[in-house]
């Protein structure tokens, strides 16, 4: 009878490294991986979860990837993406506003997390009038 080592639940980076590993690991450094601190994580690696921890941690609503419909002046309410500011190269976005990418331009703007709303809003902020005149939707 062999002894069977515990079942891991791997995140996406640790499984790329644990393919490269031996298939012959030890109940010990099993325990060793899962008890594995922040400091033994590759510098790419942190600095990766750093920026993502403190990127939108404002207490506001919408995070990186979230579908919203967003609002800035002289323009109708319009879809957008939350991204990061590594996207466009740019800054980090100032407190409680995020950066967006609109659909159909492309283009990103820097907006007030008070002037978005989730996509599921989407009979309150779709303009109709638009849509008629506006020959890209059809």
């Amino acid at each position: 009878m062999g002894v069977q080592a515990p079942l891991i639940d791997l995140t996406e980076e640790d499984s790329k490294e644990s393919s490269q590993s031996s298939s012959t690991t030890s109940a010990s450094s099993t325990q060793e991986d899962q008890n594995r601190s922040p400091e033994l994580v590759t510098g790419d690696q942190e600095s990766r979860v750093v920026e993502e921890v403190v990127e939108y941690q404002d207490g506001k609503d919408f995070g990186i990837g979230e579908l919203v419909w967003g609002k800035i002046k002289g323009f109708f309410w319009w879809p957008a993406i939350i991204v990061s500011y590594r996207v466009m190269s740019k800054r980090l976005a100032i407190s409680g506003m995020r950066w967006v990418q609109w659909f159909g331009d492309g283009k990103f703007s820097e907006v007030s997390a008070d002037k978005l709303v989730g996509l599921m809003a989407f009979r309150q902020h779709f303009n109709h009038s638009t849509f008629n005149k506006l020959v890209s939707y059809r």
